[in-house]
């Protein structure tokens, strides 16, 4: 008996510039790209990344970097996170899943803001 393979969708995250912030990746949905993501993944860095079991469907893969901005007077206030750098994977390129699929390579390359 052959083993299946879970649908996951994995990669490296790349960036070249000079900011350390959080990194966010989503996949949200191909037909209603503005509802909420179906999946997130947090990376402290560029780096590898994988969402596992994604559900089968249609989706857009995106990500940002954020920096927390101590902007406030008040030193116990919490620090204001801005997008600092984004990246998309290719230009609005939609992802499919599938019960066997597997996108193990799916590489993200970040840009500053």
């Amino acid at each position: 008996m052959s083993k299946q393979a879970v649908p996951a969708i994995a990669g490296r995250v790349s960036y070249a510039g000079q900011s350390n912030g959080r990194i966010v990746l989503t996949l949200t949905s191909f037909n209603n790209p503005l509802s909420e993501a179906a999946a997130v993944v947090e990376l402290n860095s560029p780096g590898e990344y994988t969402f596992g079991k994604v559900p089968n469907g249609i989706y857009y893969l995106s990500g940002f970097m954020l920096d927390k901005s101590g902007d406030g007077a008040d030193a116990t206030a919490k620090p204001i996170e801005r997008k600092i750098a984004q990246g998309v994977f290719g230009p609005n390129r939609p992802i499919v899943i599938t019960e066997k699929a597997c996108f193990d390579d799916i590489d993200i390359e970040f840009m500053d803001m």
